[in-house]
């Protein structure tokens, strides 16, 4: 069969109760049907497949509130993963996982089981974003930052009795519009998550461009204003004829210099020295640190990035590996590797043609599951932890200039301060040194103007590269947005037109539901319409919303950019006194479709009004169901002993 990703079945499940299985049935590719009467325990079982996906159930029924634990089998994008979780309303159950088939899953009790919280957090992945993960669904988060949960995908995916017969989607206590539209838009494959990043990212650069437009234009005010200079090949300039002369003063105070220091000076100068001589150590060994902890910084994100890539390629190639292994299937191997003799035929197909021993089953798929997620979430830590490391260079880098800067002027002042006391000091030496204040003051002015003038330069660097950055996420986002429109379009007339087939080849029942045109199923609004009604008879209105399901669900399997998982659970075929002759129309309708179809795929419904032609094995999971024979087999107590009666 074809297989179309994301897609989910359930392949066994095991409920528990003290130890003792209470259910246990495997489920195929197909249509799966629960059979039974009334309040024999099929809405049990549904309920518990729901929870085992991850669904959260507010209340259980009293029969399965006595059950401790659920274990299920479940295929994921035609891999064998098995999942536990433990009985219990409230609270928010964790998930057990196990990357491989249930039977041995079960062999090992503690070792290969990874716990899930169904909460969020930065310490560990949650189950939702785990199975996201494994389906292959982007990690999906609304414009109010509430994430999108395996729960929230299944009030589409199940169908159940106790919602509102008019909701499209399980009802939920506290259910945000924009939700249930994300939901729907990503299940129909219309949620671009590359759309969504871009989105945000345009909105955050154009904030970043509007304040550096604004800090522009504060900059270019106050030079306008001041007539400060921003050149800075003339600002240099005019720095280089300063230092010359600088030097020109230095050396004619060195000439004018006498040999008759003042005795009396000498403390206080060597005082102030010895202060100068402690900052400017100080400054030049922050200085070092700096360049130091900046180098040592570059060196550890170049390591960390190259980590990163490596990790990138390694999930690349389990993720090649697991896809060629599923096209080409395992090479047999028709020849011995050392005496090049034919092999003969073992007649149990599961032993090994070499050796002799028994195959296990998929052991390279389960392996490579574990190292994929263990992949993914050594990248998502790394990524995490080089963002840091480029924030603190970042930092360190800002402090560079400013701590040259600070030697300089520590350098410099030192310099005046070994020649700043003589004893005698004439006119011209008096000129000198005052002119030598003055250098001294334009040589900051000039820096400052040169720092203004690189900060002027640095901002309008960033401005052309976010204009250029922010131009080419507007293409893009336009490009994403006309795609989603096209996939929009295709997927509502798919779903309608399934849907109409769906109400013309009903019973006559409902004259509007055969000539009926337009269908409308909306997400937002949680409903849905034929027409633009949806004001019918109870069982019409139920059968209306399990067509537009049903519909959704075949659509996925011919539209490949569909996300909806290929899996249907629905528990409410006859809900609202539909009769028995319409139900099983409706179930041989279904039936019809999914054998028509060759993408893998998974239906499961509960009937007690089975149509005779559907009531076999090639169908139906476990025994039929009737009050006295339930669907979950609690071991019967002892019967109490009958006191003997002595004459």
């Amino acid at each position: 069969m074809i297989l179309r990703t994301p897609q989910l079945a359930l392949k066994r499940l095991l409920i528990q109760s003290r130890g003792v299985s209470v259910y246990d049935e495997n489920f195929h590719l197909g249509v799966n049907i629960i059979r039974g009467t009334n309040s024999s325990g099929k809405s049990t079982i549904a309920d518990f497949i729901f929870y085992i996906l991850g669904g959260e159930i507010a209340k259980l029924k009293p029969q399965a509130e006595r059950c401790e634990e659920v274990i299920a089998e479940v295929e994921i994008n035609a891999k064998p993963v098995t999942l536990r979780r433990i009985v219990k309303i409230g609270g928010k159950q964790p998930v057990l996982i196990f990357y491989g088939d249930l039977a041995t899953a079960l062999k090992s009790p503690v070792e290969g089981w990874q716990l899930y919280s169904m909460v969020r957090s930065e310490a560990k992945e949650s189950f939702s974003q785990t199975l996201f993960r494994l389906l292959e669904f982007p990690e999906v988060k609304t414009d109010m930052e509430n994430s999108i949960t395996m729960h929230q995908l299944l009030r589409v995916m199940y169908v159940d009795q106790l919602s509102p017969v008019d909701a499209l989607l399980r009802f939920e206590a506290f259910d945000p519009p924009l939700t249930r539209e994300t939901v729907g838009d990503l299940l129909l494959g219309l949620y671009d998550d590359f759309l969504y990043n871009e989105l945000r990212e345009h909105r955050e650069k154009q904030k970043i461009l509007e304040s550096i437009t604004d800090k522009l234009e504060g900059l270019y005010k106050a030079v306008k204003e001041t007539e400060i200079e921003i050149d800075e090949e003339a600002l240099n300039k005019r720095l280089a004829a300063i230092g010359s002369e600088l030097v020109g003063i230095e050396k004619a105070l060195a000439e004018s210099s006498t040999n008759e220091l003042e005795k009396v000076a000498l403390p206080d100068l060597r005082k102030q020295i010895d202060s100068l001589v402690t900052d400017l150590r100080q400054t030049k060994v922050a200085l070092s640190n700096a360049a130091q902890e900046a180098d040592s910084l570059e060196l550890e994100i170049a390591d960390s990035e190259a980590f990163i890539n490596e990790l990138k390629n390694r999930l690349a190639a389990v993720g090649d590996s697991l896809t060629t292994r599923h096209s080409l299937g395992e090479l047999q191997l028709t020849h011995c590797p050392h005496c090049l003799s034919l092999l003969k035929e073992k007649p149990d197909k599961k032993l090994c043609a070499l050796c002799g021993n028994e195959l296990p089953e998929n052991p390279t798929d389960s392996k490579a599951l574990r190292m994929k997620q263990e992949l993914a979430q050594q990248l998502k830590e790394s990524e995490r932890l080089i963002e840091d490391k480029r924030q603190a260079l970042t930092l360190v880098q800002v402090r560079l200039p400013e701590l040259k800067t600070a030697v300089k002027t520590r350098q410099r002042q030192y310099e005046e301060a070994v020649q700043k006391v003589r004893p005698a000091r004439d006119e011209k030496i008096d000129r000198l040194l005052v002119r030598k204040g003055e250098l001294t003051a334009e040589t900051e002015n000039i820096n400052k103007q040169i720092k203004l003038a690189a900060l002027l330069k640095s901002y309008e660097a960033q401005k052309a590269t976010l204009t250029s950055t922010i131009q080419a996420l507007g293409l893009s986002i336009e490009r994403r947005k006309r795609t989603q429109a096209e996939r929009r379009s295709v997927g509502r007339q798919a779903i309608e037109q399934k849907t109409l087939f769906l109400l013309k080849n009903d019973l006559p029942r409902e004259e509007m539901l055969r000539l009926g045109k337009t269908v409308d199923a909306d997400f937002k609004r949680n409903t849905f319409a034929l027409d633009g009604i949806n004001q019918f008879s109870a069982s019409t209105v139920v059968y209306l919303k399990n067509s537009i399901h049903y519909a959704i669900f075949f659509s996925s399997l011919d539209l490949a950019f569909f996300r909806y998982p290929r899996f249907i659970l629905c528990d409410n075929m006859e809900d609202k006194g539909m009769e028995q002759e319409r139900s099983r129309n409706f179930q041989k309708l279904i039936v019809s479709l999914s054998g028509s179809s060759e993408v893998r795929h998974q239906i499961i419904f509960t009937t007690s009004m089975i149509d005779p032609a559907l009531n076999n094995d090639n169908y139906c999971v476990g025994p039929e169901y009737t009050d006295q024979r339930k669907s979950l087999a609690f071991p019967k107590p002892p019967s109490p002993k009958t006191p003997e009666i002595t004459a």
